[in-house]
């Protein structure tokens, strides 16, 4: 026997077959608040949180559809899109609020924008409510309603989302201090008809952008400002209502709101929280 023979190489068999890659269908979720939700007879005395859902692959093309807005409703059509700097000074002449929320509900149904819009009430009934208390110590009317918009925006994900798509909660950098109390809101969340946490899908942690450089943000800001007077009308229309913005949301944004498979809006896209 020779003893300096070479074996043989162990036969292998075919190579092994490499999971494929996952696709994942990014989604971002734009949040923007008007109000301050305080025991005033004003239309402070509520607190909107409006919420509104973009693919992130369509970003380049809302932002052209928002600037093309502005050059038609804005004077200054450089700037800064926001709901409280919708005043006839700051629009071109002939141009209305009403044309502001019509051209608005148009970029929603364009690009197929989801859109929730979630309004509290004050009351003190609110401190006895079972929704998480961002400070941990006092449940307060923004509680209420982000728990109403994550309420919804968790039960879209799981009944039209899919595995395969991912929610990405973007919010306005330049109030910080809300951010993180809603940061808290969201690591604490549990959905108190069936105590479940928000879906799997949506990433439960926020990212902040500056409004100026996101459309989304903008058009976010300027339907809760919106939503704000409408929640307060005619109920404080003596006081500070802006009674045309409060139509115009009606007319033109409450109809392109999320709805349900039925085509209800109230209570899926469109909550009033008022106990």
């Amino acid at each position: 026997m020779n003893q300096n023979k070479i074996p043989a190489a162990p036969t292998l068999g075919s190579p092994p077959t490499l999971p494929k890659k996952r696709h994942l269908d990014c989604n971002t979720v734009f949040i923007d608040e008007s109000g301050a939700g305080a025991n005033k007879r004003s239309k402070d005395n509520f607190w909107v949180s409006a919420g509104v859902c973009a693919k992130f692959e369509d970003h380049d093309e809302i932002t052209e559809s928002l600037f093309e807005m502005k050059k038609k409703c804005l004077r200054l059509y450089n700037q800064e899109l926001k709901g409280g700097a919708t005043s006839k000074s700051n629009l071109n002449p002939d141009i209305t609020k009403e044309d502001v929320a019509k051209e608005l509900g148009n970029i929603i149904s364009k690009h197929g924008l989801k859109v929730w819009v979630i309004s509290t009430r004050y009351s003190d009934r609110i401190q006895n409510s079972n929704f998480i208390p961002s400070n941990g110590k006092v449940v307060m009317a923004k509680d209420v309603s982000r728990g109403l918009l994550l309420e919804r925006l968790s039960g879209y994900v799981e009944y039209y989302g899919g595995s395969d798509q991912r929610y990405q909660l973007v919010w306005d950098l330049s109030d910080q201090q809300e951010m993180s109390h809603f940061s808290h809101t969201i690591s604490e969340y549990v959905n108190p008809h069936n105590n479940k946490k928000v879906c799997p899908e949506i990433i439960p942690y926020l990212l902040a952008g500056l409004s100026h450089e996101w459309a989304e943000l903008q058009i976010a800001d300027v339907i809760s400002n919106f939503a704000l007077n409408y929640s307060a009308h005619p109920r404080y229309d003596d006081v500070d209502v802006d009674v045309e913005k409060a139509i115009a949301f009606e007319k033109h944004i409450h109809p392109k709101l999320c709805c349900n498979a039925n085509g209800r809006i109230d209570g899926v896209g469109w909550k009033m929280y008022d106990y």
